[in-house]
């Protein structure tokens, strides 16, 4: 399986921190698989691993974020890439939208679902989440994969 994995990765990813949970019971990750699905309603997509921590919050909660890291945001990619949780300082710094949703402060800009439904699909679960809140972030030009030279395989 080789050359499709080295296909796979022409696919050009965006780099996002996905979001779930309430406070004090935050979950963040980086995630590289998201897109939008629908005009009308507004929908998106996002694959998370079956066996992680935010695939159990998002099915609780029933409801996830996505941030849009801006372009030359690798430091603050790098520290959602670690563990931990987040905080009010440092790279790592997130608040909660006047919904409830989880977004990070800095972002080229922010969305926060409702899921609507979930699919196994291999070893990754895809949630699909009607878009509710949209943050009011100027948006920009925002981070790839490919500018941080990270690959995403296993």
């Amino acid at each position: 399986m080789k050359k499709a994995s080295a296909a796979l990765e022409l696919f050009p990813y965006g780099l996002f921190v996905v979001g779930a949970g309430r406070e004090g019971n935050e979950a963040t990750i980086v995630a590289t698989w998201a897109m939008q699905v629908s005009f009308h309603p507004p929908l998106v997509a996002i694959a998370i691993e079956s066996d992680s921590h935010m695939r159990r919050v998002i099915e609780q909660e029933r409801r996830f974020s996505i941030n849009f890291l801006p372009a030359g945001g690798l430091a603050t990619a790098r520290a959602y890439a670690k563990p931990g949780t987040s905080g009010k300082n440092g790279e790592r710094s997130v608040e909660f939208s006047k919904n409830g949703f989880l977004f990070v402060r800095g972002a080229a800009g922010s969305i926060g679902c409702t899921m609507i439904g979930a699919h196994e699909t291999g070893d990754h679960v895809t949630f699909v989440g009607e878009v509710v809140e949209v943050s009011d972030h100027p948006a920009g030009p925002v981070l790839t994969l490919r500018d941080t030279g990270w690959t995403y395989r296993k």
